[in-house]
């Protein structure tokens, strides 16, 4: 924000330096030279090449891979070829081979599409920002670097700049921009290199989002590839070359055949699980994050659309700060997920970027949400009237604006009425399109009506400046009633006071005395201080505007040849004292058209507001563990003067500067820091100052920069090199800020998740969305405005927009629904490892007893690649969690840190699937095939393969209703499963039914071909199968219970260092 002490974009300014005003040197680019440039820099890239990570746990799974597919392969072709007899399985060997090998192509080609998709994803953000500027109209807006386009000085926003631009380096120019001395003229700066090639640059190297779930995944993952993977085929391995033993001794087959079938059977038997899942659960999982980010997105849209306002329930206590935050009850449509999915998955649309940003997994781990804009983002986009002051006989009163319901019974409201109205007069007389304050609460308060200002007639505006004094005024000249005219003005403090001979006190007019002045000018001080903007009013009557003029008002006498010198003790600087002050109304009095005396009638103070539910959402993300970080640029104490407002803790220690202490001041500041102390201002911490010093300051001291929520002086650079401090440690990052702000690009680029907010009401359509339905025909190719193509460049690396008056609540409440789809995608991908590893520990326990494979392949691949996946793909349907938004998120470091633990559970909860399902293999078999342990099962008669197959088909259905039991338990991690009913989940329990009811019917059809054989399965095989729930679900809670009690001492301790914040409120 512009302090008062600045010119404001429309302020006077000498003549040769006003927008309009026509040079013949240094003219600079002109408007198509700049488009040609920019367009090159976004110039489409050449084809896309995608590569695959392949690291050691990768290389190792696909090499398991392809071994059980070639040793099943091997297999089934020697079954075929050289064993006694026509033996079935060979040509299902055979067949499932095949198709596990075209899977795992299959599972790449996939992978590959994915990561291609996603890099155009990034390619259609830049060609749609390159359309946008195509489409732009040459116009300019109101703000920015003041830049020499066609020999006219104009405001271009930043990434609008192009190599060859002249700008003045007066004015001062971003630090992004390169720029070097235009020659012979050391007010100017020429462009040297095209800003947006920078962020087009760090747009394409960006490095694909990082994935809290992806590193917990991984790690698991290495766990099995090189923990349990090798221990299943070692002891597959020993378990082969007994059986291998046994048939040598029989005599019945060949070494080699026997060698073959025996040994490469089992090990392809268990290895048979890890490689189906190997060749397709990528793909699963691709399609699984696809998914969820499809529901998050159209909640985030149906959130937006929506116009209900968050309130809280009737039951919560405004008072309970562990109280969750208010939601929306909005209807997701299953068919507008189902739309979106397809669109996701079907092509790379630049809409979201679902796929570079890892939408969904960074939205549910966010563990940081910074911001680095004030105006439009966290506050309203102008600052509003907070306190009007007027002179009285104590100096002056002060009026809380926002506290005008008690005026009639404030004695001050009462006293000072007629003072207050006459600067509630000049406010709503101001200018109508002042971009810098909104006025109109001054006048509401006050009851001032537009019938009581129709009596005014505006007849001319004008703009006056003081020589040697900053700022300007801006004068209005009015008639009541046709009568006399008068002159209100109203500007920059220093100006206004220095014009003005005397004040109005409602009553009579006094004179302005240097006691009152410097009470006036000490206010006017401690509001700067305090992030308050002041504006003063004045008028003077019976005087006119000469409309002639161009409007611009300067005092003709230079102020050192006017005032005369002041103690060095005094509180007023010279140009306000009241000697100065007359000299100069006497010498304005002798030049025509300068500025002359004005009456004093008041100041009014002006503060940025947070927006709606702004606070609240601030208060709401500690609960949820989220950290808040505002990056401040403006110095210390007028930082912590608008956190105050936002609610952040402004104590000892929450407050770092993140700009370098000047070179005078560096002895100084080494030695505070040598005592302890850091001296800033008001406060003496001892806090790192700088960038530079916050890494050393992490790893020597202590991690209270990691803590706090305020930055000041944080200039673009340092702010983006703290947000990778903050990666660097574990955070997941989300970055909010205004979209059209200079810097924001490369900080929307460098964090995890970027989401752009509309500066202004209604000044932009989000940058990627599809251009709205209209009538006519080519509507969506109308000319772009330089907003709009500015917005589009800096948002090219933002998956999410929100509109101007969209709360930030919303952002809150799709991060809640995300972290929900997480959970549930944890757990399905804990049913699928776990079901996987069972069903190896199955065949290995088969292997071990010297029997067949108890899986078979085809019952193998219908198991791991469509039952499994189908009951753990329900549970992404879960109900809702009320807690999830008050449990603390992980840091994305020490991904599953206590692994063992968790394998340990996975084990015992595994175990009775395990086991009963051997059992009932090993009694359905032992009935069925009577002596098949001293029966050379490699040479087997048809009657005898048909019973095998039907043991193998009933425990297969056994182990396919035991998964489907374990997954009724995994609808929430810690609560047991009468807490959390899995019948609240309607597509669980359809996914259920047709799972188990598919499994049973073909098992049902194979037993049915073993003909009578089936009359020999005890019965106690069958009770083995069907009442598996009675000892599967206690066992699941019994370790969900032990699960729980870790986890909640867990969160406590992640709560306590949360909020526990040592060293700070300490003034060492």
């Amino acid at each position: 924000m512009q302090s008062d002490s600045e010119d404001p974009p429309d302020s006077c300014a000498p003549e040769d330096d006003t927008h309009d005003t026509h040079d013949t040197s240094d003219t600079g680019l002109t408007t198509a030279e700049a488009k040609t440039r920019l367009l090159a820099a976004l110039a489409p890239t050449p084809a896309l090449a995608t590569r695959t990570a392949w690291t050691a746990t990768r290389l190792t799974l696909l090499f398991a891979t392809l071994t059980a597919a070639i040793l099943q392969l091997a297999t089934g072709v020697h079954t075929l070829t050289r064993t006694y007899g026509r033996q079935h399985r060979g040509a299902a060997q055979t067949a499932e081979s095949v198709l596990l090998l075209g899977t795992f192509v299959a599972g790449i080609l996939v992978e590959r599409r994915d990561a291609w998709l996603a890099q155009l994803e990034v390619c259609g953000r830049e060609h749609a920002a390159r359309e946008m500027l195509e489409r732009w109209d040459g116009r300019y807006a109101a703000e920015g670097v003041q830049t020499r386009r066609d020999g006219v000085w104009r405001p271009v926003p930043v990434l609008l700049l192009a190599a060859g631009d002249v700008v003045r380096a007066s004015d001062g120019v971003p630090a992004d921009v390169c720029v070097q001395p235009a020659q012979g003229r050391p007010t100017l700066a020429v462009v040297t290199r095209t800003p947006l090639e920078q962020v087009v640059g760090c747009l394409r190297a960006r490095p694909k989002a990082r994935s809290l779930v992806g590193g917990q995944t991984a790690r698991v993952l290495r766990w099995c590839a090189f923990g349990v993977l090798p221990a299943l085929l070692l002891a597959a391995l020993l378990g082969s070359v007994l059986a291998l033993t046994l048939v040598r001794r029989r005599g019945q087959s060949s070494g080699a055949s026997a060698g073959m079938e025996v040994v490469g059977g089992a090990l392809a038997s268990v290895l048979l699980p890890a490689a189906g899942a190997c060749a397709l659960w990528p793909a699963y999982w691709r399609l699984a994050c696809t998914l969820c980010s499809a529901r998050a997105l159209a909640l985030f849209d149906a959130l937006r659309r929506s116009t209900t306002e968050y309130e809280d329930t009737a039951d919560i206590d405004e008072f309970d700060v562990e109280a969750l935050p208010p939601t929306k009850d909005v209807h997701v449509g299953a068919r507008s997920v189902l739309r979106r999915l397809l669109a996701l998955w079907r092509s790379a649309g630049c809409r979201y970027l679902a796929r570079s940003a890892r939408l969904a997994e960074t939205l549910g781990c966010v563990t940081v949400i910074c911001c680095v804009d004030r105006e439009g983002t966290l506050a309203e986009h102008v600052p509003v009237a907070e306190q009007a002051v007027v002179p009285a006989d104590e100096a002056y009163d002060v009026v809380d604006l926002d506290e005008s319901a008690r005026a009639a019974r404030d004695p001050v409201w009462r006293a000072r009425m007629p003072a207050l109205r006459a600067v509630a007069l000049a406010c709503a007389l101001r200018p109508p399109a002042d971009p810098w304050t909104d006025a109109r609460r001054l006048p509401r308060a006050l009851g001032l009506a537009a019938d009581d200002l129709a009596a005014y007639a505006v007849c001319s505006r004008a703009k006056a400046s003081l020589q040697g004094v900053a700022g300007s005024v801006a004068l209005t000249c009015v008639r009541q009633n046709a009568g006399a005219p008068q002159v209100f003005a109203d500007g920059a403090v220093a100006p206004v006071l220095a014009a003005c001979l005397d004040y109005f006190d409602g009553c009579v007019i006094c004179p302005l005395d240097d006691e009152r002045m410097a009470a006036l000018h000490a206010l006017h001080q401690n509001a700067l201080l305090q992030d308050l903007r002041c504006v003063a009013f004045a008028y003077r009557p019976g005087d006119d505007l000469d409309a002639a003029r161009s409007g611009v008002y300067i005092s003709p006498l230079s102020p050192d040849d006017l005032l005369p010198p002041v103690p060095a003790d005094s509180p007023l600087p010279r140009y306000l004292t009241r000697a100065s002050r007359e000299r100069r109304a006497l010498a304005a009095a002798a030049a025509a058209g300068a500025m002359r005396p004005l009456i004093l009638l008041g100041l009014v103070t002006f503060a940025h507001e947070p927006k709606v539910d702004v606070c609240d959402v601030i208060e709401d993300l500690s609960v949820a563990g989220i950290r808040f970080v505002y990056f401040s640029p403006t110095p210390g104490r007028q930082s912590k003067a608008f956190a105050e407002r936002l609610g952040l803790e402004t104590d000892w220690n929450t407050c770092i500067l993140l700009s370098s202490p000047p070179p005078a001041a560096a002895a100084a500041a080494e030695a505070s820091a040598a005592a302890g102390y850091v001296e800033d201002h008001d406060i003496k911490a001892r806090l790192p100052r700088g960038i530079d010093s916050i890494r050393p300051h992490l790893e020597q001291v202590d991690d209270i920069p990691l803590q706090i929520s305020l930055f000041a002086e944080a200039a673009p650079p340092a702010t983006r090199e703290m947000v990778r401090i903050f990666q660097e440690n574990g955070d997941i990052v989300c970055c909010i800020a205004g979209a059209l702000g200079d810097a924001n690009a490369l900080t929307f680029a460098a964090a995890d998740l970027a989401v752009a907010v509309e500066p202004r009401p209604h000044l932009l359509h989000a940058p990627f969305d599809e251009p709205p339905a209209t009538a006519a025909a080519g509507a969506s190719a109308s000319a772009a405005t330089v907003d709009n193509v500015a917005a589009a460049l800096t948002c090219m690396s933002c998956p999410l927009f929100l509109h101007h008056d969209t709360s930030l609540y919303t952002l809150l409440q799709v991060v809640s629904e995300a972290r929900r789809l997480l959970a549930a995608l944890q757990l399905a991908a804990t049913l699928l490892c776990a079901t996987a590893v069972a069903a190896s520990l199955v065949n290995l326990i088969a292997c071990l007893c010297l029997l067949p494979p108890a899986l078979e392949g085809a019952w193998l691949l219908w198991t791991i690649w469509v039952a499994a996946p189908t009951l753990a793909a329900a549970l992404l349907f879960a109900p809702p969690d009320d807690a999830i938004m008050s449990t603390m998120p992980l840091k994305n470091h020490a991904h599953v840190a206590d692994l063992p633990r968790f394998a340990l559970y996975a084990a015992v909860r595994a175990a009775p699937p395990v086991a009963l399902t051997a059992a009932v293999y090993a009694t359905a078999a032992r009935a069925m095939l009577p002596g098949l342990w001293h029966t050379n099962w490699l040479t087997l008669t048809h009657t005898q393969q048909a019973s095998l197959w039907a043991a193998q088909s009933l425990a297969a259905a056994a182990f396919i209703f035991h998964v489907a039991c374990v997954s009724a338990t995994m609808m929430h991690r810690t609560r047991m499963t009468a807490e959390y009913l899995p019948f609240r989940n309607r597509v669980w329990v359809a996914a259920f039914v047709a799972v188990v009811a598919v499994s049973f019917a073909a098992a049902g059809l194979v037993l049915g071909l073993a003909g009578a054989e089936v009359g020999r399965i005890p019965w106690y095989s069958y009770v083995l199968a069907l009442p598996a729930p009675v000892v599967l679900l206690p066992l699941q809670d019994l370790c969900k219970m032990h699960d729980r009690k870790r986890w909640t001492r867990l969160q406590k301790l992640a709560k306590l260092e949360f909020n526990t914040k040592l060293g700070l409120h300490s003034p060492l």
